[in-house]
């Protein structure tokens, strides 16, 4: 146990953002055609360093190898983080037409609704009934969607009774 906790302390100093992205960066010229590398290469980037250029540079390259729906997802997430809107909503859309795992397909339709379209109700609704209609047990969904329907009780509910009629669709969602 000594050993190893010495060892991921030593690892956690190497391993970084920085020298990931410094090896992958020198290393995605050699691996241009090797779609599992490039996978490898932007799982390991994707929880703390996909803010960095080279991650995108990775998602784009293996995208252009081969449209899958994990390939689309990567790009599109990608594209989420440097703040490039309309195409990580194409991607993200791809991603979940091409998904074939239903569990999967929600919790990208989740997504969807939750990232891209966070001021667009109807957006929203339109995603997240997608997600549930997929996959009803996608708890998570019903709750933003409840939420989503009280924000909105105030701006567009011009009676009392109006935004009350509001609150209890969120009740019932």
């Amino acid at each position: 146990n000594s050993a190893l906790k010495s060892i991921l302390a030593t690892g956690r100093n190497v391993i970084n953002c920085d020298n990931l992205s410094v090896y992958f960066e020198k290393n995605s010229i050699n691996n241009t055609e090797n779609q599992q590398w490039n996978e490898n290469a932007l799982e390991l980037l994707k929880s703390k360093c996909s803010s960095k250029p080279v991650f995108y540079k990775l998602a784009e390259i293996n995208y252009n190898l081969n449209k899958t729906a994990k390939s689309s997802e990567y790009l599109a997430f990608a594209s989420l983080k440097n703040r490039k809107f309309d195409d990580a909503r194409k991607y993200y859309d791809e991603a979940a037409t091409l998904e074939t795992n239903p569990t999967e397909k929600a919790q990208l339709y989740y997504i969807i609704a939750t990232s891209l379209y966070n001021k667009n109700l109807a957006k929203v609704k339109e995603n997240l009934n997608k997600a549930l209609a997929i996959d009803p047990k996608l708890s998570k969904a019903y709750i933003q969607l409840s939420q989503a329907y009280a924000n909105i009780a105030e701006r567009c509910g011009k009676t009392e009774f109006d935004k009350k009629a509001i609150y209890y669709l969120a009740i019932q969602t």
